[in-house]
């Protein structure tokens, strides 16, 4: 079994055009149907595409401190395609980027009743203590570890989605 990043939903595109390197330009958002088809990813219709596949674990793009309506909407696509996604047996880990608002980002993860969070960048050691976040992961007690299992962890936040 194992995890996967699933890079989707209004935030994601935003992340992306504000991160570009203007020496390598991410040629794909240059393409509409590329946008949309990252923006709507989230759609929880997109689960079927799973099916079959060895995966047991999904992150999903939750913060990145980008217009509080791009964040509040990507909030509101995480809460559903988590649901349904537990519905179908996965875990659910929100990645949240540097420039999140912290208290957003504990009301949402517990809103989506999500199983962990993975911190992609650099944050305060005491990020999961500042927000709430460890005593509500802690009862959850679910993560995605690098080798693919889902299993009980001792802490809540993982940081590198990408190690």
């Amino acid at each position: 079994m194992g995890s996967g990043a699933l890079d989707g939903g209004p935030l994601e595109v935003a992340r992306r055009d504000k991160d570009k390197n203007k020496d390598k330009k991410d040629k794909e958002l240059s393409d509409p149907a590329v946008r949309e088809a990252i923006s709507g990813w989230y759609d929880p219709a997109t689960l079927t595409l799973l099916e079959g596949t060895p995966l047991n674990c999904l992150l999903l793009t939750l913060s990145a401190g980008a217009d509080p309506g791009i964040e509040q909407r990507q909030r509101q696509l995480v809460e559903a395609y988590a649901g349904a996604a537990r519905g179908r047996g996965f875990a659910v880990l929100g990645v949240v980027y540097p420039g999140a608002d912290l208290a957003a980002v504990a009301s949402a993860a517990v809103d989506a009743q999500l199983d962990g969070l993975v911190l992609e960048g650099e944050f305060p050691g005491t990020f999961c203590r500042a927000t709430g976040c460890d005593a509500a992961f802690k009862e959850k007690r679910r993560h995605c570890d690098p080798a693919g299992g889902v299993g009980g962890c001792p802490e809540s936040v993982s940081t590198g989605a990408g190690a």
